[in-house]
């Protein structure tokens, strides 16, 4: 019983810091994606997805 409650724990205190590595991640990766985005706009004149 203890062993499966010592297992839940590190499960409690991983989960939230997995949650904010991946929300780091995906911030990261959508700041890459709009620096892209930024640098087609910025090198076509126009950028390559129209949301419009």
């Amino acid at each position: 019983m203890g062993c499966i409650l010592h297992i839940k724990h590190i499960t409690c205190v991983l989960y939230p810091l997995h949650l904010i590595l991946w929300i780091i991640n995906l911030t990261f990766t959508n700041n890459l994606r709009f620096k892209q985005y930024l640098f087609q706009k910025d090198f076509l004149g126009q950028p390559l997805t129209t949301n419009s």
